[in-house]
This record gives structure tokens, sequence and C-alpha cells, in this order.
């Protein structure tokens, strides 16, 4: 008897992602998205969320799984230790990067120095990793520097005082100033923008096994059709994007930068 071919009902491919903790709406939409996928592209994907990235890299490099939805860092990190091959970003409303930007209630960069500071949380990299390199590459050092939990609490303690400056993505500025032009100079109701980081690209897909081209594009393209233009909302609630866009390795340029500079100053807490 010979071996069942890849992405059949014997022999599925597997999709690992983080998604913790899943809720009820989240496992209803994984099995409509295995049906759609099943109907619409005649094969048989799992897809299954896991508790970490390194869950998720562990289970493609041991075999267990096909492709891996894991952090543009996290990507950098794996290949220098793995043959990984990227296959797709992660887009919203047709962007498959992020920025951070620097906030202050000054309109000068050198308003920086001796700052109190607000921080995403120690994880982050648009949110602390970047924004700490963009900080030490300008000389600048804050007096103090505190981490604020989210984008919308570092608004708040801008605004109560407890910070003078601190840090917010692109997505969130443009979720709370649609229609302002986002550069350095701008101003954001009573803040101003001291600096924008390089794109960082959000999310990779990855996979650690030969599969054959032909069968990645229909993967590719059945995502697009049950995910995205079926299933939106809850393609968005799930992977935190809109859709999957074939890779650019140019893209990652900026990881490989920061990749350096946290070797050299690693990523602690405050």
């Amino acid at each position: 008897m010979g071996v069942p071919d890849l992405g059949s009902k014997y022999r599925p491919l597997r999709f690992y992602f983080t998604k913790q903790p899943a809720r009820n709406d989240d496992v209803m939409f994984i099995k409509k998205l295995e049906s759609c996928v099943e109907s619409q592209g005649h094969m048989r994907i799992i897809f299954q969320p896991l508790a970490t990235e390194r869950a998720v890299v562990s289970s493609l490099v041991q075999g267990d799984g096909h492709f891996g939805l894991i952090s543009s860092f996290q990507y950098v990190e794996s290949t220098n230790s793995y043959l990984f091959k990227g296959l797709w970003v992660l887009s919203e409303k047709q962007k498959t990067s992020n920025r951070a930007l620097i906030i202050s209630l000054k309109p000068n960069f050198n308003s920086l120095q001796n700052a109190r500071f607000a921080y995403l949380i120690p994880d982050s990299d648009v949110g602390f990793l970047v924004p700490r390199h963009m900080m030490m590459m300008g000389h600048m050092f804050p007096q103090e520097a505190f981490f604020a939990g989210t984008y919308q609490e570092i608004n708040t303690s801008l605004t109560t005082g407890l910070a003078e400056a601190g840090v917010f993505s692109e997505s969130y500025a443009r979720s709370q100033w649609p229609q302002v032009p986002l550069h350095i100079g701008q101003q954001l109701g009573s803040f101003f923008i001291l600096d924008i980081s390089k794109s960082l690209p959000t999310h990779v897909v990855i996979t650690a096994h030969k599969i054959p081209p032909r069968l990645t594009e229909s993967v590719f393209k059945v995502l697009d059709l049950c995910g995205t233009t079926l299933f939106p909302t809850e393609f968005q609630n799930i992977f935190q994007g809109d859709r999957f866009l074939p890779i650019e390795e140019n893209l990652f340029d900026f990881i490989h930068e920061l990749w350096e500079f946290q070797k050299i100053y690693p990523r602690v807490s405050l």
C-alpha cells in the first residue's frame, strides 16, 4: 500500500500558530476554516493553536507540523539555528509591516533626554525593543522608564502627566487618528511625533519541509479564499491580520539589525 498524498484525509497538513486562550468562537471558526479548505481546496489542513512561538518552532523542527505562524523576530532568530523557509507575511489592510512612533508632549527630540518614558511590555518588539534601539542610537537616555501595558495606557500616562514621552505603534496611531498623516513633527492631539522607526514585518508563515511548490501555492490560494474572502472577520480575530502575502526577504533587514542590537543589549525588564 502506497503512502497517502500529503494534504489528503489520511495525511493532513498541519498549521501551527499561537492563540491562547482559545475562545469557543475561535474553536468554531477553526473548524469552519478546516471545512472550507477541504471543500474548496480539496485538501485537509489541521489548524492547531499552541501556547508559545517556541512551541510552534519546536513542532516544525521535530517534523510534527508543516506550516507555522510566528513573529518576524522569532523568524530571524530561528533561521539562525534551523533550516526554515519563509513563505508568506501576514498583512493588515495590505500593509505587511508596522512601525514604532516616539511620542512626546514637547516638539523637539532633545526633550527625550532625562524624560519619564512609557514603554508597552518587555516582550514587545514595536512597543519596547524598537523604541529602545531608537533612543540609544539617538543617544537619548530617559531618566525614568516604565511599562504601561497597553498603548491606551501609554496614551493615558502622557495625558495625565505620569509620562513625558512614550511609544505608539503605527497601527494604534492610525486607529486613533485615521485622517492624520504620520511623519516626524506631526501633531497627534496634544502629542508630537519625534521619530518614526523603520518598518517591522509583523508575522511570517514558515515551513521546515520540502513541500511541493504546487501544493504550497494551492494552500495559499485556498487560505486566501476561505480566510480573507469568505470569513474575513473571524480570520482577523484569529490571526490578527487580514490576509497572507508572498514574502520579500528585504523586509527583514531591520529585524537583523535589531537582532544584533539585542545581542549587545539584552532585552531585560526595567
